[in-house]
């Protein structure tokens, strides 16, 4: 390594946005070249992997394409298999007293609780003698690490030819401790050896660190969690994750083994796995009800530290988002140094800027969050450098010139190519075609493979990418333009425009009756429907310079949808909150129900992700009387 880039690692480890924000294609190049090396010959992470992509991000946002991109994380095995059994995660329940009444009312009777272990999920198989080892994957594909085998602390059944055991692999604290230098966490240690195939002496000591620490028996079968456990114990010689039978389940007694069980551990712990003591089918797809994952909020999840900067980016709408970078602190075994600033408003009346003192929370183990504030910063909130103007509801910062901003230009590109669902537009595509002059939607349409050439494309890759152009668009749908072309602003998406489509002319023309219209459309408020309409006559000229033919699109968006097959949503009205499971949108439809996009009085039903989601719309549905059910409560109710 050079002394130069000797010099801008240690930069990035001690103020990582600024430093990032400032290098050159070369510099970032060199240094993800050096960090790459480190990482995959000497097993040591220099920087945390979430900064580590922010640079592979950075490099593909302002420069578009390097060789460094296809040579970092060669050494990363691809052994990619399909699981021999289904692998699921849990569902969590965090302290709320109706979500654990109710899952009790279900499952009554003794429960076995055991260690949520913070590792990498991971599968013991035998058979015929045969020993594999696999990671959790996505639960149905995992990685083969078998080259694990000669140098971790796994287990046996002794005398027995064929077994499949599910258990975390995991160092314990006190291991970790003798090598932390240099690391972002134990469990990211874990993973990066996991992804080795070259190795090294030093990787091997370090794969010597790591424990395969048991806690389900898959075959033999049919047994019940107690009943695993017990034969982990007395019949094997595996590492077995603590655990105990319990018969009370309320949010006071779980909050207290928990506190016990996280404090007694050696390993690493970010909850209590709560598993209803009796003999159930395998889960194969889905995450099981008759178990859960309980979490909650501990002083040990918190960490006070020193704000270095507020990092300001655009949104496709030209609203200014701030990420608080702050002095890393680890908790939970995770090195943490930057969190959601939330809104332009949040930062200023907490006075968020350099030197201000933050309490930061790991919320769930994954999200970190600025819980509170300490101090503010002594020179005052660092709110945004470009000019910019509030919001109308004084919340966000938006810049006063979106359309020049290049970030906000390549966003709204992006998800134009999203929308539209056009291949081979990812964000390195996209840069590119940036570069080449390519800043509209239409300059998109419009772009020949001849301007392409030369400019980070091959001769067969701008035919390509001009191919896809040309198919998406032309298997588009009026929705699709509507809400790929951006022209009717933040919050107008696919399910707001289907629903206003049914009641638009087939000319477009905007017209003050059309607003009410659209009001009763339902998810739509006089100030969105005003300004939907508003946007028609600049719509129709987009659409006319994308040669879309206006009649005949609005007349293909109003045709009949396909028959429902079946009836079991008849009636009813759906709004997913928090996220948009398109399996589950596709089946509401194809049951006889109806999507909306908004909260709306004739909703029905609520569905969130899982239990723990508390937000504006649960709360008008407990107040409406609404049913709030949960992804994996819907999927039952619609027989997947």
């Amino acid at each position: 390594m050079s002394a130069a880039t000797k010099k801008i690692i240690t930069r990035l480890q001690a103020d990582f946005f600024a430093t990032m924000n400032a290098l050159t294609k070369k510099q970032l190049e060199d240094s993800m070249t050096y960090l790459g090396q480190q990482y995959y010959t000497e097993g040591v992470s220099l920087i945390s992997d979430e900064n580590y992509d922010r640079l592979r991000e950075t490099l593909i946002r302002k420069f578009g394409d390097s060789k460094v991109l296809a040579a970092v994380g060669a050494e990363v095995t691809k052994a990619k298999v399909d699981l021999p059994f289904f692998l699921g995660s849990m569902d969590k329940i965090k302290p709320d007293k109706n979500n654990l009444e109710g899952w009790r009312a279900k499952y009554k009777g003794d429960v076995c609780v055991s260690d949520k272990l913070d590792g990498i999920s991971g599968l013991v198989v035998k058979s015929k003698g045969v020993v594999k080892l696999y990671t959790r994957g996505n639960g149905t594909v995992g990685q083969d690490i078998c080259h694990m085998l000669p140098f971790i602390s796994i287990g046996d059944f002794p005398g027995i030819d064929t077994y499949a055991v599910r258990g975390e692999l995991i160092v314990t604290k006190a291991k970790y401790a003798k090598v932390a230098e240099g690391r972002g966490g134990a469990r990211q240690m874990v993973s990066g050896l996991a992804g080795l195939k070259t190795l090294t002496a030093e990787r091997r000591a370090l794969m010597g660190l790591i424990d395969f620490v048991a806690y389900e028996v898959i075959v033999p079968e049919a047994l019940t969690p107690v009943q695993q456990f017990t034969l982990l114990d007395s019949k094997s010689t595996f590492t077995v994750a603590r655990w105990h039978k319990e018969k009370e389940v309320t949010i006071e007694h779980l909050s207290e083994v928990l506190a016990a069980h996280k404090k007694a551990s050696p390993y690493e712990i970010d909850g209590i796995i709560v598993n209803h003591n009796a003999v159930y089918p395998r889960s194969t797809g889905r995450n099981p009800e008759f178990a859960f994952a309980f979490k909650m909020s501990f002083a040990e999840q918190q960490a006070t530290t020193e704000v270095l900067q507020v990092i300001w980016e655009p949104s496709k709408d030209g609203y200014l988002k701030p990420t608080v970078n702050f002095e890393p602190v680890n908790i939970g075994g995770v090195v943490i140094q930057y969190a959601t600033g939330f809104n332009a408003a949040f930062i200023q009346a907490q006075g968020l800027g350099p030197g201000a003192y933050i309490e930061i929370e790991r919320r769930g183990d994954v999200i970190p969050y600025i819980k509170a504030v300490k101090a503010p910063s002594p020179t005052g909130p660092a709110m945004p450098a470009a000019k910019w103007h509030w919001s109308d509801t004084h919340v966000d910062a938006v810049l006063d010139d979106i359309g020049a901003n290049p970030d906000v230009q390549k966003r709204a590109l992006l998800y134009f190519a999203q929308t539209l669902e056009i291949g081979y537009c990812g964000e390195g595509n996209i840069a590119k075609l940036y570069e080449v002059g390519v800043r509209t939607p239409l300059d998109m349409l419009k772009v020949k493979p001849a301007a392409l050439e030369g400019h980070g494309f091959a001769k067969a890759g701008a035919a390509k990418i001009v191919d896809e152009i040309d198919k998406a668009a032309k298997k588009a749908t009026l929705t699709q333009w509507a809400v790929g072309s951006g022209i009717f602003g933040r919050g107008i998406g696919t399910k707001r425009v289907e629903a206003a489509i049914e009641v638009l002319p087939k000319d477009l023309k905007p017209s003050a009756a059309l607003v009410g219209r659209v009001m009763e459309q339902g998810g739509w408020s006089k100030e969105s429907a005003e300004g939907f309409v508003g946007n028609l006559g600049e719509f129709r000229k987009f659409l006319a310079a994308a040669g879309v033919e206006v009649r005949e699109a609005v007349a293909e968006a109003k045709k009949p949808a396909a028959k429902p097959v079946g009836a079991k949503m008849a009636g009813q009205v759906v709004l997913f909150t928090g996220f948009h499971p398109k399996d589950l949108e596709e089946a509401v439809v194809a049951q006889g129900g109806q999507l909306v996009e908004a909260w709306a009085k004739k909703v029905t039903v609520l569905v969130v992700k899982d239990a723990t989601v508390s937000n504006e719309k649960t709360k008008k549905a407990a107040a409406a009387g609404i049913p709030v059910v949960t992804a994996e409560q819907f999927k039952e109710r619609l027989g997947l």
